[in-house]
């Protein structure tokens, strides 16, 4: 996720949106995986709400700036 948002700083115009795309489809895949770990009693309850919390703000950056290319 890092690298695609990486990548995305520094790309040319009109390929930002597909580096922001990829980075919000793992952030996507790690959410999901938490849910898993929760679900399966791998994560501690405290801890995945923490962990979604922060997980949600970056969903939230990361659409924002997927709002800004258009």
């Amino acid at each position: 996720m890092l690298e695609n948002l990486y990548l995305a700083r520094y790309a040319q115009k009109n390929l930002k949106i597909a580096y922001v795309d990829k980075a919000g489809a793992k952030l996507d895949l790690i959410k999901f995986f938490m849910q898993i770990g929760f679900e399966l009693k791998m994560i501690d309850p405290k801890k995945f709400a923490a962990i979604s919390l922060i997980l949600n703000e970056i969903g939230q950056m990361i659409g924002g700036w997927k709002k800004s290319f258009v």
